[in-house]
């Protein structure tokens, strides 16, 4: 029995013959798969997840606005100011409205959009635009991302 560990998959695989076991470590599961060589090479180039990436991706949209104060179970990298979440920008925009009763133009601070990142970091549209074409979120090289852009 021969083992590898696969980088692009964030995995290992256990090869016995023409019989492999892949054992994938993901960001929510892991999972076993017997199949054949052949399918395990063919599912690794068809299939990239993002299940079973180590690399940093983009999960959603964000907004960041920067009032000064500091709040707790922000990205780990805003040390001040709040980081509003949604499918896309004008959802993040609406929940600020809902929650505080005041549009994004009545606040007198700093907005930043950009995205979360699986690595819990808030980055803006050029470094998100980079994040997502390494790892195939897009397909063509943007200089800026919209959340168009991933779905």
């Amino acid at each position: 029995m021969v083992c590898s560990w696969d980088t692009q998959w964030g995995g290992f695989y256990l090869h016995r013959g023409k019989t492999s076991i892949r054992i994938c470590l993901g960001y929510f599961a892991i999972t076993l798969v017997r199949e054949p060589l052949d399918d395990i090479v063919k599912d690794a180039m068809l299939h990239r997840s993002r299940l079973h990436r180590l690399d940093e991706y983009i999960i959603c949209s964000g907004i960041w606005f920067d009032d000064g104060k500091r709040y707790a179970h922000q990205p780990k990298n805003i040390e001040t100011g709040i980081v509003v979440a949604g499918r896309r920008h004008h959802n993040c925009y609406s929940t600020l409205a809902n929650v505080t009763g005041r549009t994004s133009a009545h606040l007198d601070y700093e907005k930043v959009q950009g995205f979360i990142t699986s690595r819990d970091r808030f980055v803006d549209r050029k470094e998100a635009a980079k994040i997502a074409f390494k790892n195939g979120q897009t397909i063509k090289e943007k200089k800026t991302l919209f959340s168009e852009d991933l779905y």
